[in-house]
């Protein structure tokens, strides 16, 4: 007789702890505890032949009742399923649409921000109220009770973290600038120079500085943070435009320009004398170069 691996735990589970001596020597059914008489014996294990016996009527009940015991917690599990995904569907719903309209605010914020008419203490207002906004929205985030996540639940969170990177990028930048512009002192004699309007006050105010790459860490060095930088290596090439970039050559030994420019591989931990490491290498500093202080740079940089 074959029991099927769903019900050998309900068998088990009614076998005697302190089996009589009839029943180990087979006589009599553990099950029933009556002697077989001619009736199919089914060895119950550890191995077909050693271990209790147990009747085929007894068996059969048993197994019925285990496959009921099965598809009833099979339908359960499924009416809970049903209850799970109802419920996550509908406070999905309720989610989704107000991180849409958190980054569309954020969104509105960013081009709020780039709009002069719009006063910086208003500006703000508005980052605090849309920083409030959002993080009350990532607090009442539901968890999915379901494996892997829903992808369209994530990605919405997101766009919406991408969304308050950029308003806060935004307002950052229009709140330093107006704050610097504040702060200046007028110059009034600039007026003539610029062609000012006759009520100019003299406060001319900037929309762009460079400071160039060192002074940050200046300015950090004079409070005492020194972040750590690569001050042994030789200064990134800057390309001048096509008409001003001399046409010179190398008349020089190349052994001592592959041992000059061998330093920079070996600072960042690279073998400089293996052919294949060196061409990745260049195939980097190309592209580097191509994209970075050359014509396609000039040519995003234009307004």
């Amino acid at each position: 007789m074959h029991i099927p691996a769903h019900a050998r735990a309900a068998i088990r589970s009614v076998l005697p702890m302190a089996p009589t001596s009839r029943q180990v020597a087979a006589p009599d059914c553990c099950l029933c505890d009556q002697p077989f008489d001619g009736r199919a014996a089914v060895p119950l294990g550890p191995t077909p032949t050693t271990g209790l016996l147990g009747c085929r009527d007894r068996l059969t009940r048993l197994v019925k009742r285990a496959r009921r015991l099965r598809d009833s917690a099979l339908v359960q599990e499924a009416d809970l399923a049903h209850v799970q995904s109802a419920a996550w569907t509908a406070a999905r719903l309720r989610h989704l649409a107000p991180l849409e309209h958190v980054r569309r605010a954020a969104e509105a914020v960013t081009g709020l921000a780039e709009d002069d008419d719009v006063e910086p203490l208003e500006v703000a207002w508005l980052l605090v109220s849309l920083e409030s906004a959002s993080t009350w929205t990532a607090e009442d985030a539901p968890r999915p009770p379901f494996e892997p996540a829903d992808e369209e639940f994530r990605e919405a969170g997101f766009r919406l973290s991408l969304e308050m990177i950029a308003a806060r990028e935004a307002v950052a930048r229009r709140l330093v600038y107006h704050l610097i512009n504040e702060a200046a002192l007028p110059e009034p004699e600039s007026c003539a120079e610029m062609e000012c309007p006759e009520p100019c006050s003299g406060r001319h105010d900037s929309e762009h500085i460079d400071c160039g790459p060192d002074a940050v860490f200046e300015d950090l060095a004079r409070r005492g943070i020194e972040p750590e930088r690569p001050d042994d290596l030789p200064p990134p090439r800057r390309r001048l435009p096509v008409e001003e970039e001399p046409l010179t050559g190398f008349d020089g030994d190349p052994g001592e320009l592959v041992d000059g420019y061998g330093e920079v591989p070996t600072y960042f931990g690279l073998d400089h004398e293996h052919s294949e490491v060196l061409v990745d290498a260049a195939a980097v500093g190309l592209v580097a170069d191509a994209w970075r202080d050359g014509p396609l740079d000039a040519i995003h940089a234009e307004p």
